[in-house]
């Protein structure tokens, strides 16, 4: 009987001792330098002594991945809905609603992204439609990536460390204000990765290398930055199937299944077009972020994920250097790394070596801008080297008061996490950039006008980081009303007049006045609105006709 890695040669603790790798196989350095796979050695005596029954150990385990959950909920729920302000999730969200409504999405949303977190949330809305199911769903993903890691965890190693990566993810800026508050198809993807790691560190016989793939072609129809991270698992799944031909193009063919929607767009594109984009407007968007080359493109991913490590704001408000918490945490993450290729410990040194080498190629490749919210896809590796580091629990007096030193320090880079966290929630509601104002006067509208005209010059006079008439459209097809649309002064009055009810309209004040010349004053009854701001000009929603409804 072969136990998790009990026999792992390890080099002498001093301080700081390697966690066991989980699984049939651990990683040695061959004698030309490489990386490769070698077949455990059996556990010592004392080692199997030593180790908690697999039976006594489950329900402590279990109980401590419920808290995990629970805990990366309560951390996300609060603010969902008013932190950040909507972006481009909204166009997932539309589609999303014309799938409850009986109509059909793209294969491809975007030439890369594939439409299955679209059916997640149509499904997601045909359970329960409202304006907040969309940022319930994903505190619900976002909250499931820390749970994964520490099921990660727990196949690699104890159960302590697993649950110190866990922490560490669950109080991690993007992975709280960014994946756990956007129904965004990257996150769906990175917990399809993380599923698709924790099945491939178990036993893979019979189906669960085929299961493992699927799950990575999924993650990658989700974002195909996730192709970072192709080389540990296909080297891992082709170890498992063997040199067996039949095997390997059944796994071929599962792969090829779970990629088959965006890869059936790219076919149609090329029959009817003869040409191939995997991205858009690529070279715009790698000339502002600064990666023209490849060597650019590792300096600016570097930068990035130092910021994911470290908490956002950087760029705006300090330096690193300014920042000792950072700098903590930075130099932590690098001894880490340096720690797992010591021990040879190919799941951490191959995922992040290829993740920071292979990540560059694929921003070029597909046009996506080197921001933190991307390069944030390593952090479970990161964390979960740093939490490898963890001393063991048998050990002399001075170990056990090292292990209990080094955990009272990660809970306290929890602390510092959740506390940055909590720091730019009070500054965007004391500042005003949140969804309330937006949420109440579109709500508005649905509450007292079951037809209305949007105006799309919204769009130019009030961007608020992206196409607000498509989030103004999206809150309204949340609540089954179905806006018509109109581009000049004209337009709305037109489509206003058009109205059997008394007209409604959401438009912008750049419009306002003009529609005033054209709709006799008392006949406009502006009810509610979004002041001027930064953002562009404000917004107005008018009643035509009669007065408006009595509000809050």
């Amino acid at each position: 009987m072969r136990l998790p890695s009990a026999g792992l040669r390890r080099p002498a603790c001093g301080i700081i001792c390697a966690q066991p790798d989980a699984g049939p196989v651990i990683p040695r350095v061959a004698g030309t330098g490489r990386l490769v796979l070698q077949d455990i050695e059996p556990a010592s005596p004392a080692a199997t002594r030593s180790a908690i029954p697999v039976a006594a150990a489950a329900p402590r385990a279990h109980l401590a991945l419920a808290a995990v959950f629970l805990l990366s909920i309560l951390i996300r729920l609060p603010y969902a809905q008013l932190i950040p302000m909507y972006t481009d999730e909204v166009r997932l969200v539309k589609y999303a609603v014309r799938l409850t409504w009986g109509e059909t999405v793209p294969l491809s949303l975007t030439g890369y992204n594939g439409p299955l977190m679209v059916y997640l949330l149509g499904a997601a809305l045909a359970i329960w439609s409202a304006p907040e199911t969309p940022r319930l769903l994903a505190v619900v993903l976002g909250s499931a990536l820390p749970l994964l890691t520490a099921m990660i965890g727990l196949r690699r190693g104890p159960l302590l460390p697993a649950l110190l990566a866990a922490g560490l993810l669950s109080t991690s800026f993007t992975y709280v204000v960014i994946y756990g508050h956007l129904p965004w198809a990257v996150t769906l993807g990175l917990l399809l990765l993380l599923l698709s790691w924790w099945l491939s560190l178990g036993p893979l016989g019979g189906r669960w290398p085929y299961l493992a793939g699927f799950c990575y072609g999924l993650a990658l129809q989700c974002y195909p930055l996730l192709a970072a991270f192709a080389p540990w698992l296909l080297a891992r799944h082709a170890r498992a199937l063997g040199a067996s031909a039949r095997r390997l193009a059944a796994y071929l063919a599962v792969l090829a299944l779970a990629l088959s929607p965006v890869a059936l767009h790219h076919l149609l594109a090329w029959w009817r077009e003869g040409s191939l984009s995997l991205g858009s407007s690529a070279p715009e968007i790698l000339a502002e972020s600064g990666t023209t080359t490849y060597g650019a493109g590792l300096v600016a991913l570097a930068r990035s994920v130092v910021d994911a490590l470290s908490g956002a704001g950087h760029a705006q408000h300090f330096t690193i250097a300014q920042d000792p918490l950072a700098l903590l945490i930075i130099g932590l993450a690098t001894l880490a790394m340096v720690r797992a290729l010591a021990v040879r410990d190919a799941f951490l040194v191959v995922n992040g070596l290829s993740f920071l080498l292979l990540a560059p190629l694929l921003v070029r490749q597909y046009g996506f801008p080197m921001g933190t919210r991307y390069s944030a896809l390593l952090l479970p590796v990161l964390w979960l080297a740093v939490a490898a580091m963890t001393p063991r629990a048998s050990g002399g007096r001075s170990l056990r008061s090292l292990r209990f030193a080094w955990t009272i320090l990660l809970l306290g880079l929890m602390t510092a996490g959740g506390g940055r966290v909590t720091a730019f929630y009070r500054e965007q509601v004391a500042s005003g950039r949140t969804n309330a104002a937006m949420n109440a006067l579109v709500d508005r509208a649905a509450d007292a006008c079951p037809r209305l005209v949007l105006d799309n010059r919204i769009d130019a006079d009030y961007p608020a980081g992206g196409a607000f008439s498509r989030v103004v459209e999206a809150r309204l097809n949340l609540q089954g009303i179905r806006p018509e649309r109109a581009d000049d002064a004209a337009g709305l009055a037109a489509a206003i007049a058009a109205q059997a009810a008394p007209g409604c309209a959401i438009l912008s004040d750049g419009h306002l006045a003009e529609l005033r010349r054209q709709i006799p004053a008392p006949d406009l009854r502006a009810a509610a609105g979004l002041p001027a701001s930064e953002y562009g000009e404000g917004i107005t929603l008018l009643w035509v006709g009669e007065p408006p409804p009595a509000g809050p």
